[in-house]
């Protein structure tokens, strides 16, 4: 475990080191297959445009509070990403005084992918998130029995 990290160290040193891109599978004509990218520079971000680098971030690897795998159909995937995330809601007061109270909120993000693009895409965000986050901490769990 110390060498991937060291690896993953050594490749976050690299400038030209973007990240790496992960292929989601389309249910059918409505949900189209989509392009991630998963880096140090952009966490978990969805490619918009990949002719003109177009990406908006969905997370960053410190709002990643779990990673789960489970086997669909053959060679298939579910990715279920729970992030967590802050929302400032603000109160009003009768005497007018706003006060900011930070709540927490858990939004899966559910992804259909092959199986082995999916277990590298849950590795490497698990990487990432012990490189940048919590070494001692994981966050990637498959269920009983799938491998």
């Amino acid at each position: 475990l110390q060498g991937k990290l060291q690896y993953m160290r050594v490749l976050n040193d690299l400038p030209p080191f973007g990240g790496i891109l992960f292929q989601t599978v389309g249910l059918d004509e409505k949900q189209s297959a989509t392009t991630l990218l998963v880096g140090p520079r952009h966490g978990i971000s969805h490619v918009i445009d990949l002719k003109n680098n177009l990406t908006t971030v969905l997370a960053e690897f410190s709002r990643v509070a779990k990673i789960q795998l489970y086997r669909e159909s053959q060679g298939v995937a579910r990715v279920e990403l729970t992030i967590h995330e802050a929302k400032n809601k603000s109160l009003i007061t009768l005497s007018k005084c706003i006060f900011f109270s930070c709540t927490t909120f858990y939004e899966p993000l559910v992804l259909l992918m092959e199986w082995p693009d999916a277990s590298n895409f849950a590795c490497l965000i698990s990487g990432y998130y012990k490189l940048f986050v919590d070494p001692k901490r994981n966050i990637y769990f498959r269920a009983p029995g799938q491998s």
